[in-house]
């Protein structure tokens, strides 16, 4: 009988017996209810899974991204008949509560195919990050700790974090958009699945998560460097793809405030050149 969850965790850097979701995972037993595929994506030697490991373990030394690794476990997922898609980070914490709610949810919620995904809240120094209005929002309010049920809000950023997505929703968009091989990913997927007349629905179960972008500016570091060049550019297509009007304007003026931001407080002029430029190549519509 094949399983209603096909998991999928992606592993940077780090071995699979290492990573504290693989460990929670274990420990809650998890492997009963949902199929673990794991796509490692370090660099150089391919590694290995430990001997107790039972699923499909991919060695991509070529580190193909997050989105081309979603599309191999969507396929693998399909080809089962999985009803959902649960994405994976390495190092999230996840609970006994999530897991429970996770599968309690997945079953309740398995035939009504107006839910495309259910996601619980990440949780970053007692705030709620995801899910999170968008730029175009003057007051930010963060949804309270307790907030659960269907999404209304279709201004809402959600995060891929523990995510489960519904597989024939997510077959019908044409699965994860491979441009969007790493940042905005998230963004573009949700995207995707409300415009396609979908809805989210918000677990009671909060898991804490450290953002990357909440992160403190590392302009000597190449790695860092790389990534924010990464991230302004997956940004950019995001919004030039997606963004309405005001939001193309609300981009702009957030991309001057970074600019101004990283020259004047933290006296990084490389940084602050490149947001500038970007700034500078957002076309104005509307």
């Amino acid at each position: 009988m094949s399983k209603q969850i096909q998991a999928v965790l992606v592993l940077y850097r780090m071995r699979l017996q290492d990573s504290g979701t693989y460990n929670a995972w274990n420990a809650a037993g998890f492997s009963a209810t949902a199929d673990l595929m794991v796509c490692d994506n370090t660099p150089g030697t391919p590694g290995a899974p430990p001997a107790d490991f039972q699923g499909p373990y991919l060695a991509q030394p070529e580190n193909p991204g997050l989105a081309k690794s979603y599309n191999l476990a969507l396929q693998r997922a399909s080809q089962n008949g999985a009803t959902w898609l649960m994405l994976l980070d390495q190092d999230t914490h996840l609970t006994a509560d999530y897991f429970e709610e996770v599968g309690r949810r997945a079953a309740e919620l398995a035939d009504d195919e107006g839910v495309v995904a259910i996601v619980p809240k990440l949780v970053e120094n007692g705030m709620v990050q995801s899910p999170h209005m968008g730029i175009c929002t003057k007051t930010w309010t963060p949804l309270p700790l307790n907030a659960s049920g269907l999404l209304e809000n279709r201004g809402q950023h959600i995060y891929n974090s523990g995510a489960l997505m519904r597989v024939s929703s997510l077959i019908a968009i044409g699965g994860f958009p491979e441009d969007f091989w790493l940042d905005y990913l998230d963004h573009a997927v949700f995207h995707l699945l409300r415009e396609h007349g979908g809805r989210v629905f918000l677990m009671n179960a909060s898991i804490l998560h450290t953002l990357s972008s909440n992160a403190a500016p590392e302009p000597n570091s190449p790695a860092y460097l790389a990534r924010h060049a990464n991230g302004l550019a997956a940004e950019a297509l995001y919004y030039r793809r997606y963004g309405t009007p005001e939001e193309l304007r609300w981009y702009r003026r957030k991309l001057l405030r970074a600019t101004a931001n990283a020259a004047i407080r933290h006296r990084h002029f490389q940084l602050a050149w490149r947001t500038l430029k970007a700034a500078l190549q957002v076309r104005m519509t509307g």
